[in-house]
């Protein structure tokens, strides 16, 4: 227990939880032109302070996966990973498959119109259900962690700075000019674009000690970030003729990594044990039910969806009494019964394999 640390399992806790919010806010923004501006308003700060999970997740596996201190072989880092990500990967497309046709009218006269090559097709694309698009991210760092583990080990932190300047650059960088400016860079920079660049940033960001003097000006770009999150959001939905625009939510914009990289050194050095004894002597630990939900986090990930859309059918949603109030009490409603689930889950032999 000790060995593990602490704000990792919290920050994996807050993600997750925020994965939810985010989820549960997402919905009213679709509906600019159909409910009130301050409606809109409380679901849209909702869902752009909650961007920053899926970066922090893919920040963590980084963090722990670039461990120098790691000797696994390929073999078995691969035999691991094919055992807790692929295979409830592969199990939970199955299920929402299924969940999609029954929730999509997918059924004509007790016969499915859905074929198992309209799946794997689906699967291939990434379009099974939205929030599975996050394991294709995963599964892609993870066949190169191998090649950087070897780079990690090798470099210096001065060359893995320039890596990570030279991603925070060119990655949101490219994307601004095309999306604003029509125009696409022709030099390419295969190597620091994409989401390796969070993957490498998880393993800095823990095992550099950062200075006061410039966490203080990334705490200020994160708080900027978070603003120009929300309200180019708003601008771009605007102009548009209140059809959402989600480009300022994409994970690979400045203003999303921005305040990504502030939640990630917030969590870090916020002294924890301050508030979360290690003493365990107590019939009730804070450090083992954190320890416990952080466990259950990749689960809950998982099955959260099926959990809010029951929600949202039987009227607790957005619009329960008001978003400031409705979002909060849906989101916190689905974690509970996500967290509730996955734990028995977790206890049956068999089924235990698809929420590790």
């Amino acid at each position: 227990m000790k060995s593990r640390l602490l704000y990792a399992d919290i920050l994996r806790v807050s993600a997750v939880a925020a994965v939810v919010f985010l989820h549960a806010a997402a919905p009213s923004e679709y509906q600019f032109n159909s409910i009130t501006h301050s409606w809109w308003w409380v679901a849209n700060v909702f869902d752009s302070s909650s961007r920053w999970a899926v970066p922090v997740f893919i920040m963590l596996s980084g963090m722990l996966l670039l461990d120098v201190s790691k000797t696994e072989s390929a073999s078995s880092f691969f035999r691991k990973r094919v055992n807790k990500v692929v295979v409830p990967f592969l199990v939970w497309s199955v299920v929402y498959s299924l969940w999609k046709v029954t929730k999509n009218g997918l059924l004509s006269h007790g016969q499915i119109q859905y074929s198992v090559i309209g799946f794997f097709v689906d699967l291939l694309r990434g379009n099974v259900y939205y929030h599975l698009g996050f394991f294709y991210y995963l599964i892609g760092l993870y066949l190169v962690t191998p090649i950087l583990r070897v780079y990690i080990r090798n470099a210096s932190n001065r060359n893995i700075l320039y890596f990570l300047l030279l991603w925070v650059f060119a990655t949101p960088l490219y994307g601004i000019i095309a999306r604003f400016f029509h125009i696409g860079i022709a030099i390419q920079l295969p190597l620091a674009t994409g989401f390796v660049g969070y993957f490498v940033l998880g393993h800095f960001l823990n095992s550099s000690d950062i200075r006061l003097k410039w966490r203080r000006l990334i705490y200020i770009v994160g708080i900027f970030s978070l603003l120009v999150t929300a309200y180019g959001t708003y601008f771009l939905t605007s102009s548009k003729g209140g059809t959402l625009d989600e480009y300022f939510h994409e994970y690979l914009t400045a203003n999303v990594i921005g305040l990504s990289v502030a939640v990630f050194l917030v969590f870090k050095h916020i002294k924890w044990p301050r508030w979360i004894s290690d003493e365990s002597a107590a019939s009730f630990s804070w450090r083992r039910f954190i320890v416990t939900l952080s466990g259950a986090s990749l689960g809950v990930f998982v099955i959260h969806p099926i959990i809010l859309e029951v929600l949202f059918d039987s009227h607790i949603n957005y619009m329960l009494i008001h978003p400031l109030l409705g979002i909060p009490i849906t989101a916190m409603a689905t974690l509970i019964v996500s967290f509730a689930v996955v734990r028995i889950m977790q206890e049956l032999p068999i089924v235990r394999r698809i929420v590790p």
